[in-house]
């Protein structure tokens, strides 16, 4: 990361037209992002995000077959090319006329695919999900947290203010943790233990999924009306294997990732939301001050900030259709919305917004997004601008765009026309009914009411939520944490251990009846064994503080929305976590395995439609809502193709009304220090972190 700072003035749009402080390159994201700020006194007012370089791939796509189109989109992107591939196949799946646009379920008269070819769409795009949610945070944001080992790539270190004092490398000279006994020694080297065991559960993530793609990332499975996978195979071994490799993914998904970001909001309290901050004062006193900002811009130390709202619209288009073989759809995890493993729809306004629909089942509802001239269609509310954004209207497309407005549905675009001379990115500016939406893992959980962001009413639903799966009589449940970090943490003094009458962690001795260790007294056999207890609780700061969470918009709100989506979707993937026999059970892949005929087809036979204009298929990728639309000639040739992908949503440039990208009113309100040097000083470090919780993509964004 680098930052300057260069006169700027801002114009009537709220667009800065001559400079302002520039963060140019935000890091640690795929490809190239930087953004210009307006910062009186220390404080963010104007943002302009920018995605660098236009690509092409819509217009290179012209003229070839449309199942081309899954082997092309898939190279839009190294992280992400498995949901590009889904997408496109849907939107080919439309233009064959095997689904009625959107996702394409299970055959049923000429429509859907086999129920073998759904499975094992489901399960190579969740195993790309758990891969990317794992890698966003250890290997992508982690770092913006926890200083890392006294060595490049982790060298050079933002200054020691802007870390918490327990995630800070142990006398700046830590190469790697010295494990006692067995343990980490601090939360520092817990959280450095998880980082390096991340990446090989990445690994295993990808090897579980090429079981049925044939390959990952990039898929060799995926074909309109079906997949490619031998219909003949008994996939019995298949799927043994794709089960014994997620369930240790699992393992470490709930016992490891989940808790550490769940206490992160404790150690950075700053950037957690405002409904916290009564808890945060009671249960867990501030351990971190902010830096060097002006006086103006220095929040009260261990208040709530709200550091990166966002706009308070949220968008998704839903993803993992249900198997008809599944009968009962009550026997799945958490409520499944309407017949989809995520469902989809549409929430507005902020802290005072409401849900205003979800994504149609399989058999239609009355608000859906595909219903022809409803008032919820796609058609009817997704426009794209390129007020802002470095493009033109073709001359294939006078009609299909605004001159005024620069809007056009994207479906009814022939052509990308690149203009260097206009706005200020190449990525452009999706609106639904006219406003910027987030998109993404924290979307999602909102638009399923897995979480509010009303601040009041906590995490909801039938999720299984920090104090569903992770609480225990008043405390922790042991069994649901890693014996490394709970451990880690008794030793730096931010949890405790109750185990009837006696508290291990305590220093203060003997209160009112009960016993209380020191846990310095104490070697690391001792504290596992009282930690394995039957009658253990984790009690103490952070498990209060993780106890109650509750709903909001800020940074660490994101983060946490990423986490437990994770813990939704394996346990989707591979069944229910049982707490008791520490075993997973059922779940997409059961299924595939017990309830699907060993012979059954992979492809349906059915004579594709020809000649189709303005089809899409939609569903999610982990960064968020991604669309395809294709358009074909007799010949099944493609005349016309437009992606709108989730880092088009959230890092999209202001639109001719003058709203910012939700990346971009995020950033409003964080501090931005007056400095020059590229490391040390905040400058743009709360950008940065700000625009690190929606893992951004912009080599999707300027496709």
């Amino acid at each position: 990361m680098a930052y300057r700072n260069i006169a700027g003035t801002v114009d009537g749009a709220n667009v800065i037209t001559a400079g302002g402080a520039e963060v140019d390159p935000i890091s640690r994201i795929e490809g190239h992002l930087g953004v210009k700020l307006v910062a009186p006194a220390g404080v963010v007012t104007e943002a302009n995000i920018h995605g660098n370089l236009w690509r092409g791939f819509e217009n290179f796509l012209l003229g070839r077959s449309a199942n081309d189109a899954i082997t092309f989109t898939q190279r839009i992107c190294g992280v992400c090319p498995v949901p590009h591939g889904q997408t496109s196949t849907y939107a080919v799946d439309a233009a064959f006329g095997y689904n009625d646009n959107h996702i394409t379920f299970v055959t049923a008269g000429t429509k859907g695919v086999p129920a073998k070819a759904v499975h094992i769409r489901n399960l190579v795009l969740s195993a790309e999900f758990l891969m990317s949610h794992i890698t966003h945070f250890y290997h992508l944001v982690a770092l913006d947290y926890v200083q890392g080992p006294a060595m490049p790539p982790w060298t050079p270190w933002f200054d020691n203010s802007y870390y918490h004092a327990l995630l800070l490398n142990p006398g700046g000279t830590t190469l790697l943790p010295a494990y006692d006994d067995g343990f980490s020694a601090n939360i520092w080297e817990a959280a450095v233990t998880q980082y390096v065991k991340a990446l090989r559960i990445r690994r295993l993530t990808f090897e579980a999924g090429a079981l049925f793609a044939g390959r990952m990332p990039m898929t060799s499975c995926f074909v309109g009306g079906g997949v490619t996978n031998d219909s003949t195979e008994d996939l019995s071994d298949r799927c043994d294997k794709y089960e014994e490799i997620m369930t240790e993914v699992g393992e470490f998904i709930l016992k490891e990732h989940v808790p550490l970001v769940l206490a992160l909001g404790a150690l950075y309290p700053n950037y957690d939301n405002f409904a916290n901050a009564s808890l945060l004062n009671t249960a867990y006193p501030a351990l971190w001050t902010m830096g060097n900002f002006s006086d103006t811009a220095t929040p009260t130390d261990g208040v709530n900030t709200n550091w990166g709202a966002g706009c308070g619209n949220f968008l998704a288009w839903g993803a993992f259709p249900i198997p008809q073989t599944i009968s009962d759809l009550s026997t799945l995890p958490f409520g499944v919305k309407d017949a989809l493993g995520i469902g989809g729809g549409v929430f507005k306004g902020g802290k005072a917004g409401a849900i205003l629909f979800q994504a149609p089942d399989k058999a239609g509802v009355a608000a859906t997004f595909t219903q022809a001239g409803g008032a919820n269609s796609v058609p009817v509310n997704l426009k794209e601008s390129i007020a802002y954004s470095r493009y033109t209207i073709s001359e294939f497309d006078t009609a299909n765009i605004d001159a005024t407005t620069k809007l056009g549905y994207p479906g009814a675009v022939q052509r990308t026309k690149p203009d260097r001379s206009n706005g200020y990115s190449y990525i452009k500016a999706p609106r639904w009914d006219g406003d910027p939406c987030e998109v993404g893992p924290f979307a999602r959980m909102v638009v399923n009411g897995y979480i509010t962001v009303d601040e009041t009413d906590g995490i909801v639903d039938t999720f299984p939520t920090a104090a569903a799966l992770y609480g225990k009589g008043a405390g922790l449940d042991p069994a649901m944490v890693s014996a490394d970090l709970a451990v880690a943490c008794l030793r730096d003094g931010i949890a405790t251990l109750t185990v009837g009458a006696t508290v291990v962690g305590d220093p203060t001795g003997v209160d009112g009846g009960t016993v209380t260790l020191d846990v310095g007294t104490l070697s690391n056999a001792q504290i596992v064994a009282a930690y394995t207890d039957p009658a253990a609780e984790i009690t103490g700061a952070v498990a209060a503080w993780v106890l109650g969470i509750v709903g909001g918009l800020s940074v660490m709100d994101r983060l946490r929305g990423r986490a437990l989506e994770a813990a939704l979707l394996i346990q989707q993937m591979i069944g229910l976590y049982n707490k008791t026999t520490g075993q997973f059970s059922g779940g997409w892949i059961a299924d595939l395995r017990d309830n699907v005929a060993v012979d059954a087809p992979t492809f349906t036979t059915t004579p594709p439609a020809t000649n189709q204009t303005g089809r899409w298929g939609g569903t999610e990728a982990p960064r968020g809502a991604l669309m395809h639309f294709i358009s074909t000639n007799a010949q099944n040739k493609i005349t016309a193709y437009q992606c709108v992908v989730p880092t088009t949503w959230n890092a999209s440039p202001h639109d001719a009304a003058g709203n910012r990208g939700p990346i971009e009113e995020a950033m409003i309100g964080v501090p931005y220090e007056d400095v020059t040097q590229d490391f040390g000083a905040a400058g743009g470090l709360e950008a940065l972190r700000v625009a690190h919780t929606f893992d951004p993509c912009i080599a999707c964004a300027v496709h």
